[in-house]
């Protein structure tokens, strides 16, 4: 029934992930 929050985080997590290595990566 909560299944749909945790898939959320999930994508929220692995967005803001990508976005840190990509930021590093600019530095």
């Amino acid at each position: 029934m909560m299944d749909w929050i945790i898939i959320i985080l999930d994508s929220i997590s692995l967005v803001l992930l990508v976005a840190a290595i990509i930021t590093n990566r600019r530095k």
